[in-house]
């Protein structure tokens, strides 16, 4: 589950970028409301959107297809906990191989980059928070809640920018802008 809500974040920048401004509101983290700013001030949201469905528990994109492919060619390995009879968690790892082309990777098309800078960004701000804690977020939103299941969930990036102009209001000397 925190898989899928990650994903959600990464393909929807609009979403984690007002994720990042409930943050700054709530601890008066700067450096939030700065990187927030940075995504909707460029036309990331849009250029990056890559929809999910909203499914029974959130944001859900089926995973065994995209990681299979990775796993076959020996990028990543996946670990299952729980019982014989009842997988409780899929547990995913990059494997030293996958490093390798990772890093070759991002060396021949840097571009590529931004998912490093930006998965970074996202399990930096997670850290500690379970999947049913990340999707409770997500929830917030009255976009995502709304949407009804196997729909798209849709953007919100012109809501985004509003509150981050009045942010930057509220703000004003406090902000280096």
């Amino acid at each position: 589950m925190a898989l899928q809500a990650l994903d959600f974040w990464l393909r929807n920048p609009d979403y984690f970028a007002n994720w990042l401004l409930d943050l700054h509101d709530e601890h008066r983290d700067h450096a939030l409301l700065l990187e927030a700013r940075r995504i909707m001030d460029s036309e990331e949201p849009e250029i990056r959107n890559y929809p999910m469905l909203r499914y029974r528990f959130g944001a859900y994109e089926p995973l065994d297809g995209a990681l299979s492919v990775l796993a076959a060619a020996g990028l990543v390995h996946r670990r299952r906990e729980g019982r014989t009879d009842h997988t409780r968690q899929h547990n995913y790892y990059i494997t030293q191989h996958g490093r390798r082309v990772t890093t070759d990777l991002i060396t021949d098309v840097p571009e590529l980059s931004y998912y490093v800078t930006r998965v970074a960004l996202l399990t930096q701000v997670t850290k500690g928070l379970s999947g049913s804690q990340l999707k409770a977020i997500q929830y917030q939103q009255q976009e995502y809640l709304e949407t009804k299941w196997n729909q798209d969930i849709r953007p919100i990036a012109a809501r985004v920018r509003q509150r981050i102009a009045r942010t930057l209001i509220d703000t004003e000397p406090a902000v280096e802008v």
